[in-house]
């Protein structure tokens, strides 16, 4: 290795610490304290929780969950039952869901690589949780949200520049 390769190694590596931290910092800057996660099969809305204390609001009960409808399945006797612990039926098996600290989590789930699972816990909608062989998906959302949400909270004048 010569210098200048060293040089452009360390430039590189300052340039992706950078954006990871600028990352972070805008995935805090997007928390809000009146967010819901919106829990959608497909493109049905199923479920929504408020991060701020757990409560929830059912949209369609069809695809909700309840402990009974799993009996040989742990993870599905706490639905509904313990405090901050929901469910909803995946294309593959229920999809158990917990709500702490201001976060909610896939904590069981059926799929072949347990990829919400390993998601990890999110308020914040830069980091909704996706389990496609469940066709489940978690969003972050909160009340000003409009079409260009994201950009109208980080940008506010982008909204008038639309027709």
């Amino acid at each position: 290795m010569k210098g200048n390769d060293k040089t452009l190694l360390v430039v590189v590596l300052v340039v992706a610490l950078l954006s990871v931290g600028v990352v972070a910092l805008l995935e805090r800057l997007l928390v809000d304290e009146d967010a819901r996660a919106v829990v959608y099969h497909g493109n049905t809305p199923v479920l929504s929780i408020a991060l701020a204390d757990g409560s929830y609001t059912v949209y369609d009960e069809a695809l909700l969950v309840h402990p009974d409808d799993y009996p040989d399945i742990d993870a599905a006797a706490a639905c509904f039952v313990a405090t901050n612990v929901y469910c909803v039926r995946g294309d593959n098996g229920p999809v158990v869901i917990e709500h702490q600290a201001g976060r909610v989590s896939v904590v069981y789930e059926i799929s072949p690589l347990n990829l919400c699972r390993t998601h990890g816990p999110t308020n914040t909608p830069a980091r909704p949780i996706t389990c496609l062989p469940n066709r489940i998906m978690i969003r972050v959302e909160t009340p000003d949200d409009v079409l260009d949400g994201y950009l109208q909270r980080s940008v506010p004048w982008i909204l008038s520049l639309r027709p």
